[in-house]
């Protein structure tokens, strides 16, 4: 029962990661919002549906474990586009030194940073 339920847990984890760096590559490789939009909808679905997966490996569902899931989904989008822009922002950082464009830069990275931190917790918390 034990193997399990590590191993849902593990599959789990593997789709958030990967639902995650898919919202990455959206938002590095569309530049347009209209085209954007529709695969940014659907990867959001993909979201939901592993936090169902994880609500199922969870056992119970209550109303505090569908609001961590809606936060985790929305830590998620937001972490996916601070990686995106973090990486804009470091390109445009080794083109045009200055004190501006570094504090950008920091700013995203500890963005991005946070929100892999939170992603992974509240996906730790999810599942346990």
């Amino acid at each position: 029962m034990a193997a399990t339920i590590a191993i849902a847990h593990a599959m789990v984890f593997l789709c958030a990661l990967t639902g995650l760096l898919a919202l990455v590559i959206v938002f590095v490789r569309w530049k347009s919002l209209k085209d954007r939009v529709p695969i940014v909808c659907i990867h959001i679905f993909l979201l939901v549906c592993c936090a169902g997966m994880a609500c199922l490996a969870r056992g119970t569902v209550d109303a505090v474990v569908g609001i961590a899931c809606f936060i985790w989904v929305v830590v998620c989008v937001a972490t996916a586009y601070a990686i995106c822009e973090s990486r804009r922002r470091l390109h445009a950082f080794f083109r045009n030194k200055n004190a501006k464009n570094f504090l950008a830069l920091t700013g995203t990275v500890a963005v991005a940073i946070l929100g892999i931190v939170a992603w992974m917790r509240l996906l730790q918390w999810i599942l346990t």
